[in-house]
């Protein structure tokens, strides 16, 4: 019985040992001499039954996709010469190998910086065409790739890892003086002990030694928050959940001073907004979703609003300017409800906003739902402003402190010097606040939001 066990087990082995040693794996390399060693490596998976594309730029020297080759090619068409690749590497080398012995570290690590400089300008090229590329990104989601193998001197390979919702592993590790080891993978480099990589120091240092050493950490170091500290902006992504008029033209200033810093922005807008003009060209990537409504709806609630507020609400009493607020809340959410479902009950635009891997969520409070959809993303938000009627929201979820004797009740024109009838008011004021917001929040917003999110909230 024990051998026709063991016999069974065989068998079951040879019946699936392809399918659980052979793969779906790719390679994002880089060029010169590292594409030579990557070579060897990919060589090998595909001798082993692995499925292997290369992820190559048109503009790589070392890296021949036009040559017979069983090694398959993914062609990257970058803006950038293959002359001018390799004009950089004969930089490179020529610093390395005939000007350093000569050069002070200062001035090595000065012209070193300059050739870093035109490597990332080079490197955001390619970054920029590979994860920009639609048609790229679908046809490599198709394929179902199991692991990402990457070369860390070209830098993206791990935000198409990420892109892609799956891991990768680097080839080598390596950056000169360990500077994205120590800062980002935390691996332990105590100058005294550990020579900083490209220093030619060994782990047995002189008393010389180790002050060089860590003359070249801090030289490092320095070049590692001046030079690669951009990429820092490029990975980071924000998602933008912007009002309509005056709120819009509040935080445009916002979202280009983000801009001007190095984010990418994009803003989740409907097609029937008022204010925000997404079919001319911008600095801004827009998601643009459709909604059931026309832009003569939202033409109308604004105007109600505007014409209550500016126009009406000094002739009315408490009891009139409850109700005509509450009729107004009434429409209002009747629209963001429909905005809402737009955005979370899409799943085409959902799996988009998940795949695009954003680090946080910049909101506009008066439009609810958008700490909704970074909760289902699973990422941060940011209010653009502390803002809801009577300070309902930040009093009643953000137990914001608000004694009604001394903090005037929001939008009602009070100042915190208030006379004892204006304190009446105030109490007053708060008072309506909340059962308007009770009646609103209670019976819609807090079904709809236990409704997407499974449980009650």
């Amino acid at each position: 019985i024990l051998k026709l066990i063991l016999l069974y087990s065989l068998v079951f082995q040879l019946l699936f040992f392809g399918a659980v040693h052979c793969g779906n794996v790719l390679v994002w390399p880089s060029d010169a001499s590292h594409w030579f060693n990557i070579q060897f490596i990919i060589e090998e998976l595909m001798k082993r039954g692995h499925n292997v594309i290369v992820l190559a730029s048109s503009a790589f020297v070392f890296v021949d996709s036009d040559n017979k080759s069983t090694i398959n090619f993914e062609v990257i068409k970058v803006p950038t010469e293959k002359h001018q690749v390799d004009s950089l590497i004969n930089d490179l080398l020529q610093l390395w190998m005939y000007e350093k012995p000569h050069l002070s570290s200062w001035q090595f690590y000065k012209k070193l910086s300059n050739v870093t400089n035109t490597i990332n300008v080079m490197n955001e090229l390619l970054c920029d065409t590979a994860m920009k590329n639609k048609d790229l990104f679908q046809k490599l989601q198709q394929l179902n790739f199991d692991v990402l193998l990457a070369d860390p001197v070209t830098i993206c390979g791990d935000l198409m890892a990420l892109s892609l919702g799956i891991p990768f592993i680097y080839t080598l590790r390596f950056s000169p003086g360990h500077s994205i080891e120590r800062y980002c993978g935390k691996i332990p480099s105590p100058p005294s002990y550990v020579p900083a990589a490209l220093s030619e120091l060994t782990d047995k240092m002189s008393f010389i030694g180790r002050i060089e050493n860590l003359l070249s950490y801090t030289m490092q170091d320095i070049l590692f928050g001046s030079i690669w500290g951009q990429w820092d902006s490029y990975y980071s992504g924000i998602l933008v959940w912007p009002g309509d008029a005056s709120h819009w033209i509040n935080m445009k200033p916002v979202l280009e001073e983000l801009i001007n810093r190095g984010h990418k922005i994009t803003i989740l807008i409907h097609t029937e907004t008022l204010f925000i003009d997404y079919s001319k060209p911008s600095p801004f990537h827009f998601e643009v979703f459709t909604v059931p409504f026309t832009k003569d709806s939202v033409d109308e609630v604004l105007s109600a609003f505007l014409q209550f507020w500016i126009y009406d609400s000094p002739d009315m009493s408490y009891w009139q300017m409850y109700k005509k607020i509450k009729d107004i809340v009434e429409m209002m959410t009747a629209l963001n409800v429909q905005i809402c479902d737009s955005v979370l009950k899409n799943t085409l635009l959902f799996e988009r906003l998940q795949q695009a891997g954003f680090d946080v969520l910049l909101s506009d409070p008066v439009t609810p739902c958008s700490e909704l959809v970074a909760e289902k993303l699973g990422i941060p938000f940011i209010y653009s402003l502390r803002f809801s009627m009577g300070s309902t929201v930040e009093r009643l979820c953000g137990q914001l402190p608000s004694p009604p004797s001394y903090v005037p009740s929001i939008p009602f024109g009070l100042s915190d010097k208030m006379s004892f009838v204006e304190r009446v008011k105030n109490v007053l004021h708060y008072f309506s606040q909340d059962l308007l917001f009770n009646q609103i929040a209670g019976q819609i917003w807090n079904n709809y939001y236990s409704e997407i999110l499974g449980k009650i909230s």
